[in-house]
């Protein structure tokens, strides 16, 4: 029962990130169905930040903080208010968040 519901969050959270990655221009958006890895390369490359964030999104309560930067830059792409970035911190509303950037304009 846990394989298939961490497939179907996998699904939809590596769709949803595609989209972003679209809608921003972001090349190599394919890497959003790397699982694990695209939680932390993906909001770096989307957000258009030094690669070297990657490596700080590695570190815990580091990556807490780079991720919402990075997240709140990829709001203002997307002409969200940036104060959603936090909701993607609280579980299960995170996903509605991810929803909202992905299929909302």
């Amino acid at each position: 029962m846990f394989f298939f519901i961490y497939v179907g969050v996998h699904i939809y959270t590596s769709l949803a990130l595609q989209v972003i990655a679209h809608k921003t221009g972001t090349q190599h958006s394919i890497l959003s169905w790397l699982p694990v890895l695209h939680v932390l390369i993906m909001p770096v490359l989307i957000a258009r930040k030094p690669l070297w964030w990657i490596l700080l999104m590695l570190v815990p309560g580091v990556n807490l903080v780079f991720g919402v930067i990075a997240w709140m830059k990829i709001a203002d792409m997307l002409d969200k208010p940036a104060w959603t970035a936090f909701i993607l911190l609280i579980p299960i509303a995170n996903m509605a968040t991810l929803g909202m950037y992905a299929w909302t304009d």
